[in-house]
């Protein structure tokens, strides 16, 4: 899986249904140097994602925690730390999409999990107190990455409840990037019937 001489350890595995290649998601590192590494392996042990596969960033030593899930197409990994939940999505190609997706930022978390839900995916995890007071959270992100309800309408890309310009240029710009929520279609793959889909959509309007 990965080439790397380093502690490997704390192993989640997920399966793109379509191509049969698996997702491995670990933690790599020893004490405070820990991160979460990915990598896509195809069933004849091809890594696909480098020797060392992709650095999803740190993780911490003690109470941190993952979870990943192959949703839409693309791996989203949620990270716990002391500072809060964040969660990192990588393109099939193994690229970061974007910047990570801060879904909490108010105290230290742990024992993270993540699900598909939808035409989104549900986090929660635990918010660690100094008392014994602990709490169970959770956070749904939509499909177009943004936190809370679903949109409107699919091609409600900016998550505002109406339907614009701002929509059409943020389609597009997920499009041109190869971005997985640009797949209307949800078939793996952008092209000519993902565009018409969100015409479709876009012309139906919101409810």
């Amino acid at each position: 899986v990965s080439l790397g001489t380093q502690r490997q350890f704390d192993v989640d595995l997920e399966r793109d249904p379509d191509s049969g290649d698996v997702l491995i998601t670990w933690r790599d590192g020893l004490f405070d140097g820990q991160s979460v590494h990915a990598q896509r392996m195809t069933m004849a042990g091809e890594r696909l994602w480098g020797d060392h596969g992709v650095d999803l960033g740190l993780v911490e030593l003690n109470t941190g925690s993952y979870d990943a899930i192959w949703n839409h197409h693309h791996l989203q990994v949620a990270i716990a730390d002391l500072t809060g939940i964040k969660v990192w999505r990588v393109h099939p190609s193994g690229a970061l999409i974007g910047s990570p997706i801060v879904v909490a930022q108010s105290a230290p978390s742990s024992f993270v999990k993540m699900a598909a839900s939808g035409q989104g995916s549900v986090v929660a995890w635990q918010v660690n107190t100094p008392t014994q007071d602990d709490e169970l959270v959770a956070q749904r992100i939509n499909r177009v990455g943004a936190l809370g309800s679903p949109p409107c309408s699919i091609a409600d890309f900016t998550n505002d409840g109406q339907l614009s310009f701002f929509d059409v240029s943020a389609f597009l710009g997920a499009f041109t990037k190869s971005d997985p929520f640009a797949d209307l279609t949800d078939d793996g793959e952008l092209n000519f019937f993902d565009v018409s889909e969100f015409l479709s959509a876009f012309s139906a309007g919101c409810p």
